[in-house]
C-alpha cells in the first residue's frame, strides 16, 4: 500500500479576490528524497537568475529605487507563482517540464469563485476552509494511509488548526490521517511547487495577461492535453492531475 505526504496551499484569500484555489501536492513517501533531489537543483538554477537580475539592478538602481529594491530582498527567496517573470520563465518552464517525468506524484486543485460561491451564512472563512480542505483530500485519495502538511495560515482565537482538520480527516478517512502539522512555505520545496501549480491554475481563472506567467500554464495545459483549465476533469498522464470546479455546493 503506497503512504504518502500531502503538501497543501492556496491563493486567492484576500476578500478582493475573486478567485480561492486550494491545492494538495501528495508525494509517495519512498519518493521524497529523489524527488527533493530535484526540486532542490532547481531552485538553485532559478535562484542563480534572480541573483543576476539583482546583482546587476543593485549596480544601476539609485536612491530611492535602490532602497525600495533592496527592502524587497529581505528574506529567503521562494520559487512562487507570483515570483515568474521574463527573467527566471526559462528556468520554471524546465521546472514544469520536469516535474511531469515523476509519474508517482499526483496534483490535484479545488477552484472556488467566491462571487458565486460565498461562504455560508453563520460560518467562519476558517471552518469553510477546513471543510473544502476535507472535500479535495476526501476525492483524490482512497485508502491509503497519508500524513498533511499545509502552508501555514493564520488561525482564529480559539481554534486549533491541527485538531480540527484532523479530527475531520480520521472521521472521513477510517483513521488513514497519522498528522497534521503546519509548515512555513520557505522551508519547504514541496509547498513551493504547490504554489507554482496551483497559481498556474487558478490564473487562467483570472484572464492574468502576463505574458511569462501565461507560459507556465500553457506548458501545464500542453503537456496534460488540455485546452484551458476553465473545467472539471481528471487526467492520470503524464501523471496525476486533477481539478475541480466548485459549483452549487457539488
Amino acid at each position: 500500500m503506497q503512504r504518502y505526504f500531502i503538501f497543501i496551499d492556496e491563493t486567492g484569500n484576500n476578500d478582493q479576490e475573486q478567485f480561492f484555489g486550494l491545492g494538495c501536492l501528495l508525494i509517495p513517501i519512498d519518493k521524497m528524497g529523489e524527488y527533493h533531489e530535484f526540486l532542490k537543483q532547481k531552485y538553485g538554477q532559478v535562484y542563480n537568475k534572480v541573483k543576476e537580475r539583482g546583482d546587476h539592478l543593485k549596480e544601476t538602481l539609485q536612491g530611492d529605487s535602490l532602497i525600495d529594491f533592496l527592502k524587497g530582498q529581505r528574506g529567503s527567496y521562494e520559487m512562487k507563482f507570483k515570483n515568474i517573470n521574463t527573467n527566471t520563465q526559462e528556468a520554471y518552464e524546465w521546472l514544469i517540464s520536469q516535474y511531469f517525468k515523476f509519474d508517482k506524484a499526483k496534483f490535484c486543485c479545488l477552484v472556488i469563485d467566491k462571487k458565486n460561491n460565498p461562504t455560508p451564512t453563520g460560518m467562519s472563512h476558517f471552518d469553510a476552509y477546513i471543510n473544502q480542505l476535507v472535500m479535495l483530500v476526501k476525492n483524490n485519495i482512497e485508502d491509503e494511509p497519508f500524513v498533511v502538511l499545509p502552508d501555514d495560515i493564520s488561525v482564529p482565537v480559539g481554534k486549533n488548526y491541527e485538531s480540527e482538520l484532523i479530527s475531520k480527516l480520521t472521521t472521513r478517512h477510517k483513521r488513514n490521517c497519522f498528522g497534521v502539522h503546519r509548515l512555513e512555505s520557505h522551508s519547504s520545496l514541496f509547498l513551493q511547487m504547490v504554489d507554482i501549480l496551483t497559481g498556474a491554475v487558478v490564473y487562467e481563472f483570472k484572464n492574468g495577461e502576463k505574458i511569462p506567467k501565461k507560459s507556465i500554464s500553457q506548458k501545464i495545459k500542453n503537456k496534460l492535453e488540455v485546452s484551458n483549465f476553465k473545467q472539471s476533469f481528471t487526467k492520470n498522464i503524464p501523471n496525476y492531475f486533477s481539478v475541480w470546479i466548485y459549483k452549487n455546493g457539488k
